[in-house]
């Protein structure tokens, strides 16, 4: 069973094609107050919102051009990871399909850039934590990697995400994005933002797309 510090869970996600993708970040609060944290989901929902929708719409974050941002979720969870407050679910919708990103350009589901979150600590758990962003950037050197400068361009992009979640209560210091262990009440600060030049893939997303085979008789 989960042993969670309580924290507020920011989720985000829409369609991506035929599939759907979602990503999320756990948001560390100094009190441990149910009802206070609720209240505080509650309060800044509309500004993380904000947050989610200008990082998906930073051209250097490079979303692939199926995607649509559909939904962003704030709710607080307990020590099970479960929402304390089961009856409101925090949820900010866009019209239509969604928003798509500025890139415009289409990209197989399954390719993804991985954003690695740094903390303090060099292993063990709660040093690193991760997230898929379903890419456009499929475009790679000789050797077959993404190029550096793209590299750097994402990793600013995510930096510049997360520090405008970390600055949304300027007034409350100890909110920050963190990496929460599942198994213990134990969370780090992130403190770098990493992206790795391999192209990953979410085999996952196939599931929910239905594939066609094109043939030829011997």
């Amino acid at each position: 069973m989960p042993n969670y510090e309580p924290h507020v869970l920011l989720r985000w996600g829409g369609t991506l094609g035929e599939d759907t993708w979602t990503n999320g970040l756990r948001i560390r609060h100094p009190s441990q107050n149910e009802t206070f944290m609720t209240g505080w989901a509650n309060t800044w929902q509309n500004d993380l919102a904000s947050a989610v929708f200008a990082w998906f719409n930073n051209p250097i974050s490079y979303h692939n051009g199926l995607c649509r941002l559909g939904w962003v979720k704030v709710n607080a969870v307990n020590a099970a990871g479960r929402y304390i407050d089961q009856g409101n679910t925090n949820l900010v919708e866009y019209a239509g399909a969604g928003d798509p990103p500025p890139s415009g350009q289409n990209r197989i589901a399954q390719a993804a850039w991985c954003v690695t979150l740094r903390t303090a600590k060099k292993r063990g758990r709660a040093h690193a934590g991760r997230f898929y962003v379903p890419t456009m950037m499929v475009n790679t050197t000789d050797t077959g990697v993404i190029p550096e400068v793209k590299c750097q361009e994402m990793a600013n992009a995510a930096q510049t995400f997360i520090q405008a979640v970390n600055d949304v209560d300027l007034a409350n210091d100890g909110t920050w994005v963190g990496v929460f262990s599942p198994l213990e009440p134990l969370v780090e600060r992130v403190t770098r933002v990493e992206v790795g030049n391999v192209v990953d893939t979410q085999q996952r997303r196939r599931r929910q797309i239905t594939e066609t085979y094109y043939g030829t008789d011997l």
